[in-house]
């Protein structure tokens, strides 16, 4: 996801020349891990260059949350991609409705699981303290009462970004709960792990919200039931555009994120939904989601 939205960024830079005829140049730094830590020791090394601003595939966390307040102070803005770290003093994110992705990913569960009137639901995040993945929780429990009341949410559980921990909390919810029947994953760890998964019966319904590469292999061959995925290009480039208002001084504040929408990824094309879809929404096979998503990494543009 992150090249894709870098590729936009760099698009969209050279559509947004000032006055002056300043561009942005952008540059790819990556992480030493999938961690906040580590995310959060990226931002703290390049802000000291005192860049015009800096895009963040957020990986939300206490440490993200200190760099960003540490970046802003500094003068250098900070934008968030795909989550929002709203206590953090960033200029602005980039990021889907979390409270709407929650009910979507409610929704194609029980669409997937259509026998499902009883029974609970467990959901992985990261862990309480971060807010857009709460938010996210937030509209899974709402949807689950209004439409299955009968279906009980667990409290969530959490790994704090540990793919091994993400395993092993997931292995003893299910120990523990032999009446589990799905699983909503609000981020990759899991797959991170090769056999990840394997600890999850293949009875349970899985549903997930990242497009990594493993959770698309998953749900080829049916071992996730759908994807809710935030969208790649609309956050870079909706960063670049965020800056460039920042930068002339149009927009010194934003005062909610910009929603830059997601898209719902199914198994294969006799599971695309039949009927007119919600506003807004864009559904693919996941054949059809690794066509788009090879185009994107060398176009950066839908």
């Amino acid at each position: 996801m992150a090249g894709i939205a870098a590729k936009a960024a760099e698009i969209a830079a050279g559509q947004v020349a000032s006055g002056s005829g300043l561009y942005f140049r952008i540059e790819r730094e990556v992480p030493n891990g999938p961690t906040s830590k580590a995310q959060a020791e990226t931002v703290n090394r390049v802000a000291a260059t005192k860049p015009d601003g800096i895009l963040v595939a957020l990986n939300p966390g206490e440490e993200m949350d200190a760099a960003i307040k540490k970046a802003s102070a500094a003068g250098v803005p900070m934008v968030c991609l795909w989550q929002d770290s709203p206590k953090s003093g960033r200029l602005v994110a980039c990021a889907p409705n979390d409270v709407a992705m929650g009910e979507e990913l409610a929704r194609q569960l029980l669409d997937a699981r259509k026998s499902m009137t009883s029974g609970k639901v467990a959901v992985l995040s990261l862990n309480a303290k971060a807010d857009s993945l709460q938010a996210r929780v937030q509209g899974i429990r709402r949807h689950i009462k209004s439409a299955a009341p009968s279906v009980r949410m667990m409290e969530p559980l959490y790994c704090d970004g540990d793919p091994e921990k993400a395993v092993t909390v997931v292995r003893e919810a299910l120990r523990k709960n032999p009446d589990i029947q799905a699983l909503i994953l609000l981020g990759d760890w899991m797959q991170m792990k090769s056999d990840g998964l394997a600890v999850v019966p293949k009875s349970i319904t899985i549903v997930a919200s990242d497009v990594a590469t493993e959770t698309r292999t998953a749900l080829r061959v049916g071992r996730i039931a759908r994807v809710v995925a935030p969208r790649s290009i609309e956050a870079g480039s909706s960063g670049i555009y965020a800056l460039e208002q920042f930068r002339r001084q149009e927009k010194l504040e934003f005062a909610a994120p910009f929603d830059t929408g997601f898209d719902i990824i199914y198994p294969d094309d006799r599971s695309l939904p039949i009927g007119e879809l919600r506003s807004g929404i864009r559904v693919f096979s996941v054949g059809q989601y690794d066509i788009r998503w090879s185009d994107w990494l060398d176009k950066g543009t839908d």
